[in-house]
This record gives C-alpha cells, structure tokens and sequence, in this order.
C-alpha cells in the first residue's frame, strides 16, 4: 500500500476563493486545497479533474503546480476564484 505524503508541506502560491457567506480563504497546499473540494459548491467536470490530481498528489504522482492549476481551474468553473484586487 502506497502512502500518502503530508499535503500540508506540498505548498503552492495562495489561491483566494470565496466560500459560503461571502467569506474569503486563501488554499495553499495540496491538503487544503484537497479538504476544500469537498465542500465545493458545484461539481463539474473540472472539479472532477482537479479532485484526482490532488489525490494524485497527495501520493507524489503529480507535482504542485499541476494540482495548483488544476484547483485554479475547479474554481473559475464554480465561479468561487478571486481576483488579486478582490
């Protein structure tokens, strides 16, 4: 059985999203942004996508920047991704 590496240490450049109540969290590693897709308020094909590249990274099968993107794409999909300015 493979293990799983600590997703908290597979950091990444902050990804602002806004959550219920207009609330706004900032996801910065691959736990987190692997925690989060399971409250996620839609599920599309992208967040379909992202949730197996995270996993996937959670097992050091992909890199960070991959499962960065692919959670960036999960989010313009649901309409949750904020701006720099927002």
């Amino acid at each position: 059985m493979e293990q799983q590496l600590d997703g908290r240490k597979m950091t990444f450049a902050p990804v602002r999203i806004r959550v219920r109540s207009g609330l706004v969290r900032e996801v910065r590693n691959v736990r987190a942004a692997s925690d989060t897709m399971l409250v996620w308020p839609g599920r599309g094909t992208k967040w379909r996508t992202a949730a197996e590249v995270l996993s996937e990274a959670l097992y050091g099968r992909v890199g960070v920047d991959k499962a960065r993107a692919a959670f960036v794409d999960a989010a313009q999909e649901a309409g949750v991704l904020m701006g720099e300015e927002d």
